[in-house]
């Protein structure tokens, strides 16, 4: 409903101002996604390039504590058989875990994002000196690209940041407040020191100060790499609707050989738009895959803790939660694409071909018609494709294992 209401009012306001509409360049547009690629050292740029390596390592050394404390735990717990215990560590490691997969992935693919975002720059450069139709198509899709970063980022920062808030307030009552004073922990660990000592310096100073970075780290993580893959695919669905609407235009043309250079304009739009998708599916094809097994696992360990109905905390409640918006926002990235591209070639069709006796135009228009039937997929190596199906068969291998689970 937001959306439409903010789509409703852009274009009132395209309408009175159309000259006004100037595009800037990637970095100045999506001012939260750089920031969160930036601090998070997953930038592709040449400068960074040793900064990259040098934060990925410093990371590991300053989370050693953390994840010793964590593993620690679960070796714990798994002699004792505290399943309960093992599945709440489960949630956290696991998306921390991915943090230096992601971080990994875009390294080695930084010279296909680097390219990538060279592209989109100079495809809002040369937007600048489009038809105000096009400025208007390309006006109304940056609009939804600004409500979903702005609405991703305020899910991560109520996601990432909420224990740690909570720790804090919880901590500062009790010391205020209690006759006993107490702390409270980001997320509970047992020391290694033995009972009681949990609370104690310096392990509990320590452990907290790692919990705050890895929450910082989880924001600036999933901000900036999933943030991009949306605005990479938002991208692609916005050329898409330009390049229907510029085929249209064409065919209004009266010159003949004015026609045919718009529509060969066109034709080579559309290749550009197929290099670019081939691209994007090389940068994120090896998350997409591990996405699609990890997220199974941790919704069926969500799923299962919060039914047995013995152990119902906050964070398995917040893991579901996240998991269910994180699984929602891809897959429809993913489906939002196929339907673009499966509207273009209905755009190619109704682009008033019929009403122009030009049979080279109209044969290229029959080739381009052919092509478009070809839909552009996000990928994964399991040859499925991410869109809405996914997330039904992520669902139903979910309660798949869910039932497994129950019953040994």
């Amino acid at each position: 409903m937001a959306l439409m209401v903010y789509q409703k009012v852009l274009e009132e306001k395209i309408t009175e101002n159309d000259e006004e509409i100037f595009f800037k360049p990637f970095e100045e547009t999506f001012t939260i996604l750089i920031f969160s690629m930036v601090f998070g050292m997953i930038y592709p740029s040449d400068r960074m390039k040793n900064w990259q390596i040098l934060g990925f390592f410093g990371f590991i050394i300053i989370m050693i504590p953390a994840l010793s404390a964590v593993y620690y735990d679960m070796y714990l717990a798994y002699l004792d058989r505290d399943m309960d215990t093992i599945f709440r560590h489960l949630i956290v490691i696991g998306p921390f875990n991915a943090l230096y997969l992601k971080w990994v992935y875009m390294y080695y693919y930084r010279q296909q994002s680097k390219d990538a975002i060279e592209e989109m720059n100079r495809y809002f450069a040369n937007l600048n000196f489009k038809p105000i139709t096009h400025k208007r198509i390309a006006k109304k899709w940056l609009i939804r690209s600004f409500f979903l970063e702005k609405s991703w980022a305020y899910c991560l920062i109520v996601g990432s940041f909420s224990f740690p808030v909570m720790a804090i307030c919880k901590t500062t009552y009790s010391t205020l407040f209690d006759e006993e004073p107490r702390r409270y922990f980001i997320h509970e660990l047992r020391s290694p020191q033995g009972p009681g000592m949990n609370y104690e310096f310096p392990f509990f100073e320590v452990l907290f100060v790692n919990t705050c970075i890895a929450s910082c780290m989880y924001f600036l993580n999933f901000s900036g790499y999933d943030g991009f893959f949306v605005q990479l695919i938002l991208h692609t669905c916005m050329r898409m609707a330009i390049c229907g609407e510029a085929v249209k235009d064409s065919f209004k043309i009266d010159d003949k050989a004015m026609r045919r250079s718009a529509l060969h304009k066109v034709i080579d739009e559309h290749i550009a738009i197929c290099h670019f998708m081939d691209n994007i599916n090389c940068i994120f094809v090896q998350w997409m895959s591990l996405f699609t097994v990890a997220l199974t696992i941790h919704v069926c360990i969500c799923v299962f803790h919060l039914s047995e109905g013995t152990y119902q905390d906050m964070e398995f409640m917040f893991a579901f939660t996240a998991a269910s918006i994180y699984l929602c926002m891809i897959t429809s990235c993913g489906g939002l694409v196929e339907e673009e591209s499966e509207n273009l070639a209905d755009a190619f069709y109704q682009s008033g071909w019929e009403r122009v006796l030009d049979t080279h135009c109209n044969y290229l228009l029959v080739f381009m018609i052919a092509r478009a039937q070809k839909t552009f997929r996000v990928r994964t190596l399991f040859h499925v494709h991410v869109n809405h199906e996914l997330l039904i068969a992520i669902v139903k291998m979910a309660y798949t294992l869910l039932t497994f689970l129950k019953q040994t």
